[in-house]
């Protein structure tokens, strides 16, 4: 049996992205619960990025306020404050520990 393009484009997000999307879904809904999974799934995995974008831009900052440093305290705060942005923007993109594999019924 062959995927439909829905169920193929949900099952291409990641796992931790699909058992969320599924929490927060609910029970199956007929005909629309992949779709629905789809866009619960899209919604969270935009908004991972963007939150991760966020911080890499603000490491970005840091970094280049490390070449108009004034002083040495100055290039350590930049330094750490870079160093924790960049950490907390890989955090973000690592995917969540698998849920415990369960039977699932077919979406189709």
């Amino acid at each position: 049996m062959t995927a439909s393009p829905i169920t193929a484009a949900y099952l291409d997000l990641s796992p931790d992205i699909r058992a969320r999307a599924e929490e927060i879904a609910g029970n199956n809904r007929p005909v629309t619960w992949p779709e629905l999974l789809l866009l619960v799934g899209t919604a969270i995995a935009g908004e991972r990025e963007r939150c991760a974008g966020i911080a890499d831009d603000h490491a970005s900052q840091c970094r280049s306020k490390l070449h108009k440093r004034r002083s040495d305290h100055d290039l350590a705060v930049f330094e750490s404050a870079a160093s924790e942005a960049a950490s907390i923007a890989s955090a973000i993109r690592r995917p969540l520990p698998a849920a415990p594999e369960t039977e699932r019924e077919a979406m189709e």
